[in-house]
């Protein structure tokens, strides 16, 4: 049958795709931690907040964890 060879290209273009997608999100969230870590460095003690205090941390975190679920999830299948 010629549709297993279609299923297959298509399968491999989304599973590139994804894995593009997920290396995007990764960097992006890692870069996201990595500049609210040097932001909150350039403050003063007294005006430095931990972790949990701070939006962009999460931002970056929730990115890299969504990024890591993705790319082993979807993109390995």
């Amino acid at each position: 049958m010629s549709a297993a060879p279609d299923a297959t290209i298509m399968d491999f273009a989304i599973g590139i795709l994804v894995s593009l997608g997920a290396s995007i999100m990764n960097a992006l969230g890692l870069n996201l931690l990595k500049l609210d870590h040097v932001r909150n460095s350039q403050r003063s003690m007294h005006e430095q907040r931990n972790e949990c205090g701070r939006p962009m941390w999460h931002l970056g975190l929730y990115l890299y964890i969504a990024s890591q679920l993705v790319g082993s999830t979807i993109a390995l299948s």
